[in-house]
């Protein structure tokens, strides 16, 4: 059997598809009866060749809170109705560079209503000239989301004391 032909736009396609994988997850501590600080953590994958060098400038975390029951169907966070955006977050770095086949964990903090829902959205664009190839002078995005609700009896440690007054 021949070799599959891959166009060079493919071929450069499937690469950079294949180069970041990430994860999201939420853990959260009480505060007062009304209020959650909640850490987001993604951990990134670059199973690439080459490091990869990542922008500040347009990398972010969102955040959405549900106002109300969303309407049956598709969920959009950025567009969708009963969805509140909140403040974006800028990463806290300057410089970051993903070197290849390695793990980076990365974590942003917030403090929100215990009472909602919320949708995440973490955001981190590749600096231009991270890739080889024809997208090698371009801003690419790679994006994680996560669904999330506080649910007491599953801190990681109920019985501590909460924090605050």
């Amino acid at each position: 059997m021949a070799d599959p032909h891959w166009s060079p736009v493919a071929k450069d396609l499937v690469t950079t598809a294949g180069v970041l994988i990430g994860t999201l997850q939420a853990a959260a501590v009480p505060l007062d009866d009304d209020r959650i600080a909640v850490t987001l953590s993604a951990l990134w994958r670059n199973r690439g060749p080459v490091p990869i060098s990542l922008c500040p400038e347009h990398s972010r975390v969102e955040a959405f809170r549900f106002d109300s029951s969303p309407t049956v169907g598709p969920l959009n966070l950025a567009h969708g109705s009963h969805v509140i955006r909140l403040p974006a977050a800028r990463v806290p770095w300057s410089a970051y560079i993903m070197e290849p086949n390695t793990d980076s964990v990365m974590h942003q903090h917030f403090v929100l209503n215990r009472h909602s829902a919320y949708g995440f959205t973490w955001v981190i664009c590749l600096m231009p000239g991270s890739l080889p190839g024809k997208f090698k002078n371009q801003h690419l995005v790679c994006t994680r989301e996560l669904l999330w609700r506080f649910e007491p009896d599953k801190v990681a440690d109920a019985a501590e004391p909460r924090l605050g007054p």
